[in-house]
Order: structure tokens, then C-alpha cells, then sequence
């Protein structure tokens, strides 16, 4: 599968991301956190099991770094797609636990901005390679969905396990 990987971020934008990831990564619910392309702490926010918004701090979303877990360590939702797109963040980050491991999904704009497709287009491009992904196993389904998703828009993206 080709699709570009995700660029190194600024020292500081990392440093912010990583200590936050570290905070969260073992948590029952999810937490998000917004870190600007300066490398400044904009905001950490408290979800659900299953989702946390960041509907107060729309503003503040553009080319930043936003990094959240995910409580089964699975990749990106199609719910997670729409939000990087739609507020045009810079990498949007997920981290959780697969069978004891440390994992952590990354999803980078590409140079030339995110791509320009309906929504229509991306939930199908999104389902069609959900249902190519359902030979694997449960919590592996949506990354294999993602690297296809990756290669089919041209996105960064990657997976890094940190044993």
C-alpha cells in the first residue's frame, strides 16, 4: 500500500503532543488535546467513551495539532476524518493500547491541503475500505481501512507501535 508518511512535527509542537499522549494513552474515556503550530497548550477537553468535542475551540483548531486516545486502541473513525478535514488541522493524532503495546496512529495534511471531496465521497471511500478490512482482526480493522483510505486520497498517514 502507498501513501505518503507523516512529516516530522516541530520540536516544541511534539514535545506538547507527546506529553499530553502520555496523560491520556490509559484512560477509561476519551480526551482530546489541542496544541498550536507554535507548540503552545491551547486546550485539553473530556469525552465519552467513544467520542470528546472540541466544539468550543473551533476557532482554534487550524493548523494545530490535535491529539486524542482511543480507550481500544483502534485508528481513525470516519467521524475522525470529517474533523481533520473540515477544520483543517495539521495532524490529527490518536493513541491507545492494542493487547498491552502502545500504539499511535498519525493522520498529516498534505502539502497541498486536505483533498476536496463530498462528504458523500468520503463515506463511501471510507466503507468500501472498512468492508475490504473485515478479514482482520477486530481492533486492526479500522487501520487497514485507513492505510486504504490513505492510499486512495493521497494522505499521510501512519502507525507506530511502541512495545
Amino acid at each position: 500500500m502507498s501513501y505518503p508518511q507523516p512529516k516530522r512535527l516541530p520540536r516544541a509542537v511534539r514535545s506538547a503532543v507527546v506529553a499530553a499522549e502520555r496523560l491520556c494513552i490509559d484512560e477509561k474515556v476519551e480526551y482530546a488535546t489541542v496544541v498550536s503550530a507554535a507548540g503552545e497548550h491551547v486546550a485539553t477537553t473530556r469525552g465519552g467513551d467513544k467520542t470528546v468535542s472540541l466544539s468550543g475551540l473551533v476557532a482554534q483548531l487550524r493548523d494545530a495539532t490535535v491529539t486524542h486516545n482511543h480507550p481500544n486502541g483502534t485508528s481513525f473513525s470516519l467521524h475522525d476524518l470529517f474533523f481533520a478535514l473540515r477544520h483543517d488541522v495539521h495532524e490529527l493524532r490518536i493513541v491507545g493500547r492494542i493487547r498491552g503495546d502502545e500504539v499511535c496512529y498519525r493522520l498529516q495534511r498534505p502539502q497541498s491541503g486536505w483533498p476536496q471531496v463530498s462528504a458523500r465521497e468520503l463515506m463511501d471511500t471510507y466503507a468500501r475500505a472498512l468492508s475490504a478490512a473485515q478479514d482482520q482482526p477486530a481492533e486492526l480493522e479500522a487501520h487497514f481501512a485507513m492505510e486504504r483510505v490513505a492510499a486512495r486520497l493521497r494522505l499521510g498517514y501512519s502507525k507506530q507501535v511502541r512495545g
